[in-house]
């Protein structure tokens, strides 16, 4: 049974992850039911997996009562349960109740670095107490933890105390023959949202939230212009989130509203990746930037935070490219400028060559039957 929260509404590169382990997992004899929690995302994206969907409503993960844990637990009788989008700072005490009394075996797919200030912080001595058990409940219920990168595997050891030999580290997957530049979408999607076929765009594609930090790519993409006003520059941001309306009045006061199209939620991803030629990632906390992965699988060059597992990333030929977590937004623009101070034919060796690489160590197949393997280690023999 994969376990995932869906409670924030999207569906981005971790649910397409989920899918494709239970995908892998199916095609290797295995029964696999994907249990959301929070909205219905992923049944209409993995009719095609064999996998049968379950649907767990709720406000928030933590919501859902252990009364109502075991329920599912009994109703499916798993041999084991993946948490398929946990981080240790959001453990579910619950969850972690049911399944340390069930005889299935526990697994957590760890997608976010752990800080100490994120798990430690609760007022008074009482408060800190319950997080202690709560953390030490966690350990006791999970058998065993993969994470999806060096950023999120090493705080679990360092600040968690976890036994190296309890969590495993795996890179997700990417699709490169779904994330593949589309010059038909990028044309027609272009036209569509009133953008000219000979613009460079700057963007963003993802969720609209405060730790996407959205608003450095608009404030680069303001310095951006008013420096090199020659330039046909235009900036494309897709996504949804409460911060839509915040980032639509910035845009406004730092007078480039014309020039920036929100384009919201996109059906096809790689289509809407394809209309931009330089994809910005300002967040500081991503477990590893799937979308970092899949934009430049679309061919985008990128510009992205040295934070969190995107250093991973981005350890090969665009290594220079990055911009520390605290820089401010000419860090940015100064980043964004020395790499397109490379000449048409360099930008072009770039490109193919980043994509090269993360083709090498991001290989959908390879990564999500690792995955799969790594899953099936804990079935029982058939």
């Amino acid at each position: 049974m994969l376990v995932l929260a869906t409670g924030h509404g999207q569906f981005g590169g971790t649910e397409r992850n989920a899918l494709e382990l239970a995908r892998a997992l199916v095609r290797r004899g295995t029964r696999v039911v994907v249990l959301e929690v929070g909205q219905r995302l992923l049944a209409e994206h993995g009719e095609d997996t064999g996998a049968t969907f379950a649907w767990l409503p709720a406000e928030s993960f933590g919501d859902v009562t252990a009364e109502a844990w075991k329920r599912e637990f009994e109703r499916y009788a798993p041999d084991v349960v993946v948490r398929t989008k946990g981080w240790f700072g959001n453990q579910s005490r619950t969850l972690d109740f049911v399944a340390l009394r069930h005889r299935a075996v526990y697994l957590s797919w760890e997608q976010h670095p752990v800080t100490s200030n994120g798990i430690t912080a609760r007022a008074g001595v009482l408060g800190m107490l319950k997080a202690k058990v709560r953390r030490l409940l966690h350990r006791l219920a999970v058998r065993r933890t993969l994470a999806v990168s060096r950023m999120v595997r090493e705080p679990l050891l360092t600040l968690q105390a976890f036994s190296p030999a309890r969590v495993d580290l795996i890179y997700p997957g990417v699709d490169f023959t779904a994330f593949a530049h589309s010059a038909a979408a990028r044309w027609a999607l272009r036209e569509s949202w009133g953008v000219p076929r000979d613009a460079y765009v700057v963007g963003y594609l993802g969720r609209l939230v405060a730790h996407k930090r959205v608003e450095i790519v608009l404030e680069t993409f303001a310095a951006l212009r008013a420096r090199h006003s020659a330039m046909p520059l235009w900036c494309i941001i897709a996504g949804v989130g409460p911060a839509h309306e915040e980032l639509t009045r910035l845009a406004e006061r730092l007078g480039i509203g014309e020039r920036v199209r929100f384009v919201g939620w996109q059906e096809s991803a790689p289509n809407a990746l394809s209309t931009i030629d330089l994809f910005l990632m300002p967040s500081t906390d991503e477990g590893l930037g799937l979308t970092l992965i899949e934009a430049a699988g679309c061919s985008c060059l990128v510009v992205a935070s040295n934070g969190g597992g995107m250093m991973e990333v981005m350890d090969g030929v665009l290594h220079e490219y990055q911009v520390a977590p605290d820089g401010g937004v000419d860090s940015w623009v100064h980043a964004c400028e020395r790499l397109l101070a490379n000449g048409p034919g360099d930008l072009e060796r770039l490109r193919l060559t980043f994509r090269a690489e993360l083709m090498h160590k991001f290989d959908a197949t390879r990564q999500w039957n690792a995955t799969a393997e790594w899953v099936e280690q804990y079935l029982p023999e058939r």
